[in-house]
């Protein structure tokens, strides 16, 4: 496709939940996350220096696809779209 323009994108799954704890996330989903908190945990920044307050939900994410970078392009955006879709298809009945 000459001429097209280069792009890049990063899709990432972000759950934000009143109260699960996010190893049960962890354990439905199979995948390790990027990142979490659960609900009633202090505040504190990505440093770790603790702040006011405490968390009022619990949130968990992960990273399924970062931008390529390099020589090998990154597949469409429909295609890495439809791949993630059957990914976490196996667990719709959690996500229900």
């Amino acid at each position: 496709m000459s001429g097209a323009a280069k792009f890049s994108y990063a899709i990432s799954l972000r759950v934000h939940h009143p109260g699960i704890d996010p190893a049960e996330i962890t354990r439905e989903l199979l995948i390790e996350p990027t990142g979490s908190w659960a609900a009633g945990s202090r505040r504190q920044t990505p440093a770790g220096t603790l702040l006011e307050g405490f968390r009022k939900e619990t949130y968990w994410y992960v990273k399924l696809l970062a931008p390529q970078e390099g020589p090998s392009p990154q597949p469409y955006l429909e295609e890495a779209l439809a791949e993630v879709v059957a990914r976490l298809g196996a667990f719709r009945e959690f996500f229900g």
